[in-house]
C-alpha cells in the first residue's frame, strides 16, 4: 500500500471513530460519572447521623416509632427520612446497595439538568455531550456542600435525591411557562405518578415551596391564555401541595424552631439574606458570575427567545428556592441548604448555554473549551478520589482496632483523628467541597449524641477521638500477626507493619520506649534505627482501654532500611 493509500484508510477510520464518537460520547460521559460515583461512593465510610439513622434488621420494627419521633420533635421531612432508614438498614452489602443507587441519582442528577434546562433529553451527538460535560463541571464545581449533599448519605438522600426528582417533576410545568403544548393525556398510568408526587411534597421545605408555586403560576397561566392542560398535571400539582402541607405542619418544625430561633421576625431577615445568597453565589461559588457571562454570549436580538423565557423561569425557581429559606432561624444559606439552589442554577446555567452549542456555531473553539473543562475536571476528581482513597484507608485501621477492642472486652473506643489529604490538622467536622467528614468528638462537653451513635452502632459503651492520627493497641505489639518485630526489649521495641495510605501501601516503623523520647532516638540510632522519627502522631492504649502517657511513641517510614 503506497502512502496515497495509507493516508486514505487513515482518513476513513479517523472518520469513522468521530462518528462513533459523535454518536455515543454523552452515553461514555453518564456511564464514566455513574462508574466515578460509584468508586466515591465506596470510598466514603458513614457519618454523623448515619449512625443515629442505621439499625439492624432485627430493629426494623422500630423504625415507624422513630419516624414519628422526628415528625413530633424534628423535622417533617417523612419520605426523605423514611428513604434514609430504609437505605441505611444493616445486611450484608447493604452499603454496596446504597453506593449503587446513589451512583445512578447522581447520573439521573445529571440528565435531570439537561432535562429542565433543554426541554427534552439528551440526543446522540457531540452537541448534547458537550452539554452534559459542561453542567458535570458547573455542578462538580459550582456546588459548595457536594460532598455533605451527595456522597454523604443522608445528606446525599435529602439532598441530591430530592433535588434529582424534583427536576423531573417540575419540568412539565417549566413547558407550560415556556408556551411549549401541554402534554397529551396519558392512557391507564394517568395517576401513577400522584404517591411520587405526593412524597417529593415533603422532602424538603425551601425546594418543595418553590417547585409548588412555580407549578400553580404555570397552571395559573394556562388558565388565564385559556390553554388545554392534561388533568394529571392539576392533580400531580395537588397531589405535591398535600405533601408539603404534611411537611410544613410537622409539630417537630415548630420545636425545632423554638430550640433555634434568633426571635427576628421573617421580613427582618430578608435584606441580610439578600446579601448572603448573592456572596454565596458569586464569591463562594461563582455561579451567578458564569451565568452573566454565558447570558452576554449566548443572547442575541431576535434569536433564540424561547431559551431565554426557560432560562427565566428556571433561574427564577432557584431564587424563589434561596429565598424561601427565610422561613429558617436565623439567616441561612449557604452549604446543603444551598444545595438545591445551586442545582436550580445550574440548569438555568445550561438553558442559557443552549445557542452556544448550536450545531451551527460548533468548532475548534468549543472543542478547545471542552478539553480545558474535562482536563480541569479530571484533575480535581483524582484529587478527591485520592482524599476518599485516604479515608477509607484510615477506617479500614480503626476498624481492625475496634475489632481488637472489641475482642479484649474495652467498653470505651479510643480512636484515631482523620488525616486527609491536601488538608492541614485534624478534624471532626470538614466541609470542603467535594470532600465531607462528620466525625466523633474528641474528650469535650456535648459529645454525647454523636459519639453515642457512633459507639451504639459499632458494638460499644461509647467511643472518644484521640488528637492522633494513629493508635497501636499495646497487647497486640508483640504480636506476630500484627507486626514484624524489629527490636523487642524491655526499655525499646520498635516493629513493623504496612499500612495502606489512598493507592498504595509502606513500610511504618514505630518505636516504644519508657521515659523521653529524646533518649528513645538516640537509643534506636545506636541500635541500628536512624529513621527520620516523627513525634507526636502516635497513641498508645493500654490494656485497660485508657490512654498510655508514660511511654514515648515514634512513627517513621522505613524508607532506606536493609
Amino acid at each position: 500500500m503506497g502512502m496515497q493509500g495509507l493516508e486514505m484508510l487513515m482518513r476513513r477510520l479517523g472518520a469513522r471513530w468521530g462518528a462513533w464518537l459523535d454518536r455515543n460520547a454523552g452515553i461514555l460521559l453518564v456511564v464514566g460519572t455513574a462508574l466515578l460515583m460509584l468508586g466515591l461512593n465506596l470510598l466514603t465510610p458513614t457519618w454523623g447521623d448515619d449512625w443515629h439513622r442505621s439499625f439492624p434488621l432485627d430493629r426494623a420494627g422500630q423504625i415507624p416509632a422513630q419516624l414519628l419521633g422526628e415528625y413530633l420533635g424534628w423535622t417533617g421531612r417523612m419520605s426523605v427520612l423514611a428513604l434514609t432508614y430504609l437505605f441505611l438498614l444493616q445486611y450484608p452489602g447493604s452499603l454496596v446497595v446504597f453506593a449503587i443507587i446513589n451512583a445512578l441519582a447522581f447520573s439521573a442528577l445529571l440528565v435531570g439538568l439537561f432535562v429542565l434546562a433543554t426541554g427534552r433529553w439528551p440526543r446522540r451527538s457531540f452537541n448534547d455531550a458537550a452539554m452534559l460535560l459542561l453542567l458535570l463541571g458547573a455542578a462538580w464545581f459550582g456546588i459548595e456542600a457536594f460532598g455533605e449533599g451527595v456522597l454523604w448519605k443522608t445528606g446525599a438522600i435529602g439532598f441530591l435525591w430530592a433535588s434529582a426528582a424534583t427536576l423531573f417533576a417540575v419540568r412539565p410545568y417549566v413547558d407550560l411557562l415556556c408556551d411549549r403544548a401541554s402534554p397529551p393525556e396519558p392512557g391507564k398510568g394517568r395517576w401513577i405518578a400522584l404517591p411520587g408526587y405526593f412524597l417529593l411534597g415533603m422532602a424538603l421545605e425551601n425546594l418543595s415551596a418553590a417547585t409548588l408555586v412555580v407549578m400553580l403560576a404555570a397552571l395559573f397561566e394556562c388558565w388565564r391564555m385559556r390553554r388545554p392542560v392534561a388533568g394529571p398535571m392539576a392533580w400531580n400539582c395537588a397531589a405535591y401541595a398535600c405533601g408539603f402541607a404534611v411537611l410544613v405542619a410537622a409539630p417537630g418544625n415548630f420545636v425545632r424552631y423554638a430550640m433555634q430561633s434568633d426571635g427576628q421576625p421573617m421580613y427582618a431577615r430578608l435584606p441580610a439574606l439578600v446579601e448572603r445568597i448573592w456572596l454565596q453565589e458569586t464569591e463562594t461559588t461563582g455561579l451567578l458570575f458564569a451565568i452573566l457571562v454565558v447570558l452576554v454570549l449566548s443572547v442575541r436580538p431576535g434569536e433564540r427567545a424561547m431559551d431565554l423565557r426557560r432560562f427565566s423561569a428556571i433561574f427564577g425557581l432557584a431564587l424563589l428556592s434561596g429565598l424561601a429559606m427565610i422561613g429558617s432561624t436565623a439567616v441561612a444559606y449557604g452549604g446543603r441548604t444551598a444545595f438545591a439552589s445551586e442545582v436550580l442554577l445550574i440548569a438555568s446555567l445550561g438553558a442559557a448555554a443552549r445557542p452556544l452549542l448550536d450545531q451551527s456555531r460548533t468548532g475548534w473553539p468549543l472543542i478547545g473549551a471542552l478539553l480545558v473543562v474535562g482536563t480541569v475536571l479530571a484533575a480535581d476528581m483524582l484529587r478527591t478520589v485520592e482524599q476518599y482513597a485516604a479515608t477509607q484507608a484510615q477506617t479500614g485501621r480503626r476498624e481492625t482496632l475496634m475489632r481488637e477492642y472489641r475482642a479484649a472486652g474495652i467498653r470505651v473506643a479510643r480512636l484515631p483523628s482523620y488525616r486527609v489529604p491536601y488538608v492541614d490538622g485534624l478534624h471532626d467536622d470538614l466541609v470542603r467541597r467535594r470532600y465531607f467528614l462528620r466525625d466523633i468528638h474528641g474528650d469535650i462537653p456535648n459529645n454525647g449524641w454523636r459519639n453515642g451513635t457512633f459507639a451504639e452502632d459499632h458494638g460499644f459503651d461509647f467511643a472518644l477521638r484521640i488528637d492522633k492520627p494513629f493508635v497501636l493497641f499495646e497487647p497486640t505489639i508483640d504480636d506476630h500477626a500484627h507486626f514484624r518485630q524489629y527490636l523487642n526489649g524491655e526499655q525499646l521495641r520498635i516493629v513493623a507493619r504496612d499500612e495502606r495510605e489512598a493507592f498504595a501501601s509502606r513500610e511504618v516503623v514505630y518505636l516504644i520506649a519508657p521515659g523521653s523520647c529524646a533518649a528513645a532516638r538516640s537509643a534506636a540510632a545506636a541500635a541500628g534505627y536512624g529513621f527520620d522519627w516523627q513525634e507526636g502522631q502516635v497513641a498508645l492504649v493500654r490494656a485497660d482501654g485508657m490512654v498510655d502517657n508514660r511511654h514515648c511513641v515514634l512513627r517513621a517510614d522505613a524508607v532506606g532500611h536493609d
